[in-house]
């Protein structure tokens, strides 16, 4: 499976292609939605096209435009633990006061898994 650089660089090789393909699609946003693309990634290979080969030449390195939404996840849990993987859903009731420490006041509901590594 090619990364999303390497079919940008197959699908658009010039800055023109990309501002014809983004004018056809309306707008970069909706062009990047197309590809399947985060729009960063987009804007950061047309940058790298309108430079020139000089900011390429660095080499292979793995940016944050060829991660999946796993890997990110994965890298974010690496870095600050799986404690946040469970939320406690509770509902107020009318005992509860604003600014208050503890959980009296609060009917508890359930427990649930966070759609995301960190919660609030």
């Amino acid at each position: 499976m090619e990364n999303n650089t390497a079919r940008l660089r197959r699908k658009y090789p010039t800055p023109e292609s990309i501002e014809i393909a983004a004018e056809a699609a309306g707008g970069k946003v909706n062009l990047a939605r197309e590809l399947g693309i985060r729009k960063q990634c987009l804007t950061d290979y047309a940058r790298s096209l309108r430079l020139g080969p000089q900011t390429r030449a660095r080499g292979p390195r793995k940016n944050n435009c060829d991660l999946t939404d796993g890997e990110i996840d994965a890298r974010i849990k690496e870095m600050y633990g799986g404690r946040y993987e469970e939320v406690k859903v509770y509902k107020l009731t009318d005992g509860y006061i604003p600014g208050q420490t503890g959980t009296e006041g609060l009917e508890f509901i359930r427990t649930e898994t966070s759609r995301t590594a960190l919660s609030l």
